[in-house]
């Protein structure tokens, strides 16, 4: 087993299994746009085919930090 084994598609079970809805965060600061896209692809397609609405928010970015943030 990997250290990690939830992951989108885990929590895109849950989330339809207990009825809850979830927001979903693109990293805007670090991250690449085909990654995003790709996961958006992803998520939009397997919502399709299991009629699934539990992405009910996407979002661009949050809490982005830049090198040097950390200093007062």
């Amino acid at each position: 087993p990997q250290l990690n084994d939830f992951g989108t598609d885990e929590a895109l079970d849950f989330a339809k299994r207990s009825g809850g809805h979830l927001l979903l965060s693109v990293n805007a600061g670090t991250g690449q746009a085909e990654n995003a896209a790709a996961w958006v692809a992803h998520v939009r397609e397997r919502a399709a085919r299991d009629e699934d609405d539990s992405v009910t928010w996407w979002e661009v970015g949050n809490e982005l930090y830049h090198k040097g943030d950390d200093k007062a």
